[in-house]
């Protein structure tokens, strides 16, 4: 991917120089390859256009071009302009060819109809088919699209010059005005402002993007992750401890007795991610959810570690996500309960950040940014397949039986060959494949664990049940 900017290998050093100590050496080679490839096509983007790129990833992109235009001459203004020309022709001549199809265009036309009789051009053409029409430069005469289109110049200049005689006459009312109110004219007079414009969103988004130094600061991966590693084992261990003393309500006492537990649990789960991605579009909010509810490698902060897991900030990130969980978490509260299910989320979606954070950051890739319950979801869907690993599994019922071990399986190893793709590939990773991975490893364990706890459980009461027959009998 990309285009070679030089035969030599980029340096670490240069690397550094360039991006600091944000990106490893295969990640900065294939940045500049694909940045350089832009400036020789002509498709870089409009500088004075808002960017859609991450905080990080503009300032890498800036950076990367002072490096190559200082190291690398190319005239990018001529590739941007031989670009627009290549465009512009590929559109004439597709112009062209449908008009051909269609019957609209006929060179050498010397009057009459077109083919299919469609248009009549008499009214464009001199009385003699032979004589070349007045002003043209071929000899043959101007074709039948040619026409049309000078008869539509012709029309739109005498629609402008009425609009502009309007706009003046109106503009002398107005002047003498009384006061009385004007008709709306259909045509709006407000121009739109483009994207990032408008001064209210622009303070907004400049207060979001303070939450993170303009320069990636230089700290060890020790004091990056011990903080979100401390809130990680304070998440599992409150978690743990709520699901051993935790006794579900009686039905009287409970806020929704007509609803069942599992229904209502992960109706707020969903509720609170729904919550989070309507903030999302709050531009007031932006600054705190850059804080709390986004893991940012380059500033990481321990409580994005389990806002991120209810943090979505598309639609068609949110909806497969809680799909998801709104089908198995169901199912896997039912066999559970409660405490475990919510120990379980919350615990598992916790490990699976600090593992994407951890990744990241040994890879020093601090442009990088990641949000999403797809961690904990897929602890949920692990959870389910391995507790039920002894049945099988219908989908809707419509299904014969399917083993659990091979759903889950599947899933695994679609994740390690989609994770292998991006690695061996030059693409930008979009899944979190880490947190993903993460999420299926945590959610076995802690189904194995739940068992576990319930056979120690049976089997003390067990024991006490015997132990109160023999002192009875």
């Amino acid at each position: 991917m990309g285009l070679d900017y030089r035969q030599d290998p980029i340096t670490q050093e240069e690397i550094q120089a360039i991006f600091g100590r944000v990106m490893d050496i295969d990640s900065a080679e294939r940045f500049l390859r694909v940045i350089h490839g832009r400036r020789v096509a002509g498709t870089l983007p409009d500088p004075d256009e808002p960017s859609s790129l991450a905080y990080w990833e503009e300032i890498a992109q800036k950076n990367a071009l002072a490096w190559l235009r200082k190291n690398v001459p190319v005239d990018e203004d001529e590739n941007a302009a031989l670009r627009a020309e290549q465009e512009l022709a590929e559109i004439e001549g597709g112009i062209v060819e449908n008009s051909k199809r269609t019957g609209i265009y006929v060179p050498n036309v010397g009057g009459g109809l077109t083919r299919g009789g469609r248009i009549n051009l008499n009214m464009y053409k001199s009385n003699d088919p032979k004589e070349p029409a007045e002003g043209t430069k071929s000899v043959y005469g101007d074709s039948g699209l040619d026409a049309i289109r000078k008869a539509n110049e012709a029309k739109f200049a005498a629609e402008e010059k009425k609009r502009k005689e309007e706009e003046k006459s109106q503009a002398d009312e107005a002047r003498q005005n009384t006061g009385t109110l004007d008709h709306v004219r259909s045509r709006s007079r407000v121009e739109l402002r483009r994207k990032g414009e408008n001064p209210w969103l622009q303070y907004y988004e400049k207060k979001a993007q303070e939450t993170a130094p303009s320069v990636v600061p230089e700290l060890s991966a020790f004091t990056r992750l011990w903080p979100s590693a401390l809130v990680v084992l304070l998440t599992v261990g409150v978690s743990c401890t709520l699901a051993h003393f935790y006794t579900p309500p009686a039905r009287a006492v409970r806020m929704f007795p007509e609803i069942p537990p599992a229904v209502a649990t992960v109706s707020a789960l969903i509720l609170a991610n729904a919550a989070v991605l309507f903030l999302w579009r709050v531009p007031p909010a932006w600054q705190v959810l850059n804080k709390y509810f986004m893991i940012i490698p380059a500033y990481p902060r321990g409580l994005s570690m389990i806002g991120a897991v209810f943090s979505h900030q598309a639609f068609s990130h949110f909806l497969p996500n809680m799909t998801l969980l709104a089908l198995l978490g169901v199912q896997l509260h039912d066999e559970i309960g409660r405490a475990n299910f919510l120990a379980l989320y919350f615990a598992t979606g916790a490990v699976s950040s600090f593992s994407s954070l951890s990744w990241w950051v040994w890879k020093k890739a601090f442009i990088s940014s990641t949000l999403g319950a797809s961690g904990a979801v897929c602890a949920v869907m692990a959870a389910f397949l391995w507790y039920k690993r002894d049945e099988g599994i219908s989908i809707f019922g419509a299904t014969p039986p399917i083993s659990s071990w091979l759903l889950l399986g599947l899933l695994v190893g679609m994740e390690v060959l989609s994770w292998k793709r991006v690695s061996k590939g030059t693409g930008k990773q979009i899944l979190d494949h880490q947190s993903h991975m993460t999420g299926y490893i945590a959610g076995i364990m802690g189904a194995e664990i739940i068992r576990w706890r319930e056979r120690v459980r049976k089997r003390q009461a067990e024991e006490r049940k015997k132990q109160i027959q023999g002192v009875v009998g």
